[in-house]
């Protein structure tokens, strides 16, 4: 995946206005609750995964299937490495690998599920994200790809850990009108500029 500049992300934030219509769709509805009903856990169980799976994937344009990971021991293996993620501690790339596996072969999706858990130290990788990174480029095998995750990843953070992303993430906590992660704003900005670039 291309790297992207803090130069890029300002420029880019400034585009976004208030009244977009991108910000106005009904997925911000959802995506509140579906932080708070995370938030919320105390512990994560078999019940509250499949939940989780199960309204990640109403952002995704295919339906779960639970055939990955039926097994017994593969869902508990889940459900405590979502524990991990939903306690800050940091989950290797095999791990990832062994979401992707369980959940329907998707980075994307292992992406939004590990976001709602944890939307301080995960940010969503979708096909229009992918898109705005990769200059207009889509290759969903590379996308699928967790070294390409965790790259973008650790691009991103040294993104919101620069001084200047304080204004632009102040900035677009107005333009969408309620708390969100850096990662959260991170990703609207460069989402969003998908649509706009094209």
């Amino acid at each position: 995946m291309e790297e992207i500049s803090i130069d890029k992300i300002i420029t880019d934030e400034k585009k976004i206005k208030s009244n977009s219509e991108e910000l106005k769709k009904d997925y911000h509805l959802s995506y509140k609750e579906f932080i708070k009903y995370f938030s919320n856990l105390k512990k994560i169980t078999k019940h509250n995964y499949i939940i989780g799976i199960n309204f990640t994937y109403g952002w995704m344009p295919t339906i779960f299937h639970f055939k990955n990971c039926v097994s017994k021991n593969k869902i508990d293996e889940i459900v405590k490495i979502l524990n991990n993620v939903k306690d800050g501690i940091t989950i290797s790339k095999q791990d990832i690998e062994y979401l992707v596996k369980v959940n329907n072969n998707s980075l994307v999706g292992t992406s939004k599920l590990l976001h709602f858990i944890n939307p301080n130290n995960y940010i969503i990788l979708d096909s229009r994200v992918y898109y705005y990174v990769n200059n207009g480029k889509v290759n969903y095998y590379q996308l699928n790809k967790v070294e390409n995750y965790l790259q973008f990843l650790n691009n991103c953070k040294q993104i919101i850990n620069d001084n200047r992303f304080k204004e632009v993430y102040e900035s677009m906590i107005k333009k969408v009108g309620y708390k969100i992660s850096s990662y959260r704003a991170l990703e609207l900005i460069m989402f969003i500029n998908s649509k706009l670039n094209k």
